[in-house]
């Protein structure tokens, strides 16, 4: 859900709002639960528009690059999370860390990805 105006002003007490409370659900004994609801909820400011983290994992989980190779899928997943360290404040990418990390694992790195497309394409094609 998108809290823009027409005119594309941020409505920056939504903003602080759900940067607020994720950031308690970090500080304050939470559930895990509730720590992954909070950090989906943050806003993020992308091209003038606020997107939630929710969305941003959302679209970042749409590659279909290996998708039947969870190792494969899980580095490019990663790769794309990680693009928006650089357009996000760090306390916002760190909710869409802590969110997007649910969905996939975030630390596989390009040779545990490419080693298991060589493992597949072994079992499969005896290669």
């Amino acid at each position: 859900m998108m809290h823009v105006h027409e005119n594309f002003e941020i409505d920056w007490n939504v903003y602080v709002s759900q940067l607020g409370q994720f950031v308690r659900a970090c500080v304050l004994p939470t559930s895990e639960e509730d720590l992954l609801s909070s950090a989906s909820r943050v806003l993020a400011i992308i091209d003038g528009r606020m997107v939630s983290v929710r969305r941003l994992v959302e679209v970042a989980q749409l590659h279909q690059w290996n998708s039947s190779i969870y190792e494969a899928w899980s580095w490019e997943y990663g790769n794309r999370v990680r693009a928006y360290r650089s357009r996000l404040p760090a306390l916002v990418y760190e909710a869409l860390y802590t969110y997007a990390n649910q969905s996939g694992d975030l630390h596989v790195t390009r040779e545990d990805a490419y080693s298991a497309i060589g493992e597949a394409r072994s079992a499969l094609y005896g290669v």
